[in-house]
């Protein structure tokens, strides 16, 4: 017979293997006799288990048991730590309340709890799993130490567990159900962390992206995979046997990664243009936020005179933030001094310059507008683009070319920047070139969804959120007679060449301004006053710059105001004015293009023309009426008197 080592000669209650007198088996061959009457609980000799009020204690060994005993409750005694569960789910303990007591020995004792857990699980759901505290092994030397069951009660309350914690430990092995738990783990304050982006609906290359310090960071195939792989490692799943559930090591193969990387591609993606809200309602416009390392400036009320930051929160996903602090009372005086060097104390100029710095920083297109700097060798151009591309941060401001934005592959390298910078452009790309590129920059800054192609990956339509700034020796030379393009443009002209009068200190020292912080006023005074204003300076010392890039784009403009009269009286054979307009176009390097295109050109230029018939040495000729040529041009370009 088996008695406790605390009371040998006076034990509450015996295990051995006489059945007659006992309350029931404890284990194989074993059984239990109850000595004291106020241990025995039972009311009928021939029930498995005692009824009772008390919550039913399962432990392991005869000596828990006995210990449990001691205490007044009804026990379950296990062979082992994770033995016996089929005899375990055998008894009755339907809707029971049912306390699990695990073990403090290097491990085995907690996972035979929770495998006891998950197989009383389906049993009752008035489960508590505990451990004993730490330096107490099992129930019996907690007894030792002074246990009784008023304390454990109160120990169960605080630290007892009603579901199955181990994080380690799957409830079964399907792909789903392990991707939720590999996402459960990345979380700030409840929030999820790590989530997957499209830029559209139609974008079905997601990307995968990690919230760290305010913003997220995009993550590679490979990356993903080998973090699902590195999660994997340790774990263990629940499945079920002929008679128990059991848990056993989760071994991943490539194809069980591949199902879960699917489940996780199935879960709800992030979708549109960052920076976006994951959840959009009772939340400010995010093109009226400015993300800082040390919180969101909320641009309406800095357009107030308040200074408002909000916490920054995973709920926002955007891909960069500014790369330093917010400081209201922050401010440069070299670009000061820089401003009023370069621009000649040109007070409207510095206004346009602050503007346009405003409008990189916000995520608004509502302008519609591309800036052109303007200017000779060494005037500034590159010194004020390299501050401005720091002050915004590499995350935030990208470069490109016009060639490269002529490309199929151009716009995506655009994707989640404000601002998209072309320093040093040359404008005599090939005539495709340019009007591809054209085409581009007209629907970016129109706001227009376009194709975005990345290398092996489908095409998929999207809208891109830059700004973009062009510095230039010499004014593109764009082919768009709608003049769309110049409706679209700023110009802001460098006037002074410092070629052999260099500082080559100044580029760094506001490079230096810039990082730390003290450009942001300058920028953020300018989009206040754009956004009051409604509309961007015009600087008189730019209008001669805007006037050629009409001329340069559109050929028509300048044609007709060089070369036609306009009356209501007057008309020319349409035949006539084509041909005159593409004499002056190879004469001035332009493009004429058809007869047909321009007609529409003309059309547009010149809305209130007409076309009429004429009768010409009894041929009839369509003309255009309201219009005809200078004397001068008639004879310059046709070479016959008018």
């Amino acid at each position: 017979c088996m008695v406790s080592s605390e009371d040998i000669d006076n034990p509450p209650a015996v295990l051995c293997g006489t059945e007659e007198g006992s309350v029931g088996p404890c284990g194989e061959a074993t059984f239990l006799h109850i000595l004291r009457p106020e241990g025995n609980k039972t009311k009928h000799c021939e029930t498995v288990l005692p009824d009772t009020e008390l919550p039913i204690l399962i432990v392991e060994g005869a000596s828990d048991v006995l210990a449990a005993l001691d205490l007044g409750f009804t026990a379950i005694g296990k062979p082992s730590a994770k033995g016996g569960m089929a005899k375990l789910r055998e008894m009755p303990l339907a809707g029971k309340e049912v306390w699990i007591l695990g073990e403090n020995d290097a491990g085995a004792g907690k996972d035979g709890m929770e495998k006891a857990f998950v197989n009383l699980s389906d049993i009752t759901d008035k489960l508590v799993s505990v451990m004993p505290p730490e330096g107490v092994k099992d129930l019996r030397q907690w007894v030792k130490h002074g246990l009784t069951q008023e304390s454990l009660f109160a120990y169960i309350g605080q630290y007892g567990h009603t579901a199955s914690d181990d994080p380690n430990v799957f409830p079964d092995d399907v792909a789903r159900t392990i991707a939720k738990r590999f996402l459960k783990q990345y979380e700030y304050e409840g929030i999820r962390t790590f989530r997957q982006h499209m830029a559209s609906k139609e974008d079905q290359t997601g990307r995968w992206a990690e919230w760290d310090r305010g913003q997220y960071e995009y993550i590679g195939a490979n990356d993903l995979r080998g973090r699902v792989y590195r999660y994997l490692d340790g774990k263990q799943y629940i499945h079920e046997t002929k008679d128990e559930i059991k848990i056993s090591p989760y071994k991943p193969t490539k194809a069980k990664v591949s199902d879960i990387i699917d489940a996780l591609n199935g879960e709800p993606a992030v979708i549109g243009e960052a920076p976006t809200w994951i959840k959009r309602r009772g939340r400010p416009m995010v093109r009226n936020l400015i993300a800082f390392k040390n919180g969101i400036l909320d641009v309406n009320e800095f357009c107030k005179g308040n200074i408002v930051m909000l916490n920054l929160t995973p709920e926002l996903f955007t891909v960069a933030i500014l790369p330093y602090n917010y400081d209201p009372e922050s401010w440069s005086t070299l670009l000061d001094e820089y401003c009023y060097t370069t621009f000649s104390n040109d007070v409207e100029s510095i206004r346009l310059l602050a503007q346009w710095m405003g409008y990189n920083l916000v995520y608004d297109m509502s302008y519609e507008k591309f800036m052109i700097y303007i200017g000779p060798t060494r005037s500034g151009k590159s010194t004020i683009l390299k501050a401005m591309s720091t002050m915004l941060g590499k995350k935030q401001c990208g470069t490109t070319s016009l060639s490269l934005l002529a490309t199929q592959f151009g716009a995506a390298a655009l994707e989640g920047k404000s601002s998209i910078i072309a320093g040093d452009v040359k404008g005599t790309l090939r005539r495709a070139e340019m009007d591809a590129a054209l085409e581009k920059i007209l629907k970016i800054t129109g706001g227009d969804t376009m194709p975005i192609r990345r290398l092996y990956t489908p095409q998929y339509d999207a809208e891109l959120r830059c700004r973009i700034t062009l510095a230039m020796n010499d004014l593109p030379v764009f082919s768009d007679n709608s003049k769309a393009i110049v409706a679209r443009t700023l110009v802001l002209l460098f006037p002074n060449s410092y070629v052999g009068k260099e500082d080559f200190t100044l580029k760094d020292r506001l490079k230096a301004e810039a990082k730390a912080g003290k450009l942001i006023n300058f920028a953020l005074w300018g989009l206040k006053d754009l956004r009051e204003t409604g509309k961007f300076a015009e600087p008189e010392s730019a209008r001669i710059e805007k006037q050629q890039l009409i001329e340069l784009t559109a050929p028509v403009t300048a044609f007709t105001e060089e070369c036609c009269l306009m009356s209501r009286d007057v008309d020319i054979s349409k035949d006539q004015l084509y041909e005159a307009f593409r004499v002056w176009c190879d004469d001035n390097g332009r493009k004429s293009g058809s007869k047909i295109q321009f007609g529409r050109w003309i059309k547009q230029e010149l809305p209130t023309i007409t076309t009429v018939s004429r009768i010409v040495a009894d041929e009839r000729e369509r003309h255009y009426k309201g219009v005809t040529l200078s004397n001068r041009a008639y004879a310059k370009l046709l070479e016959r008197p008018g």
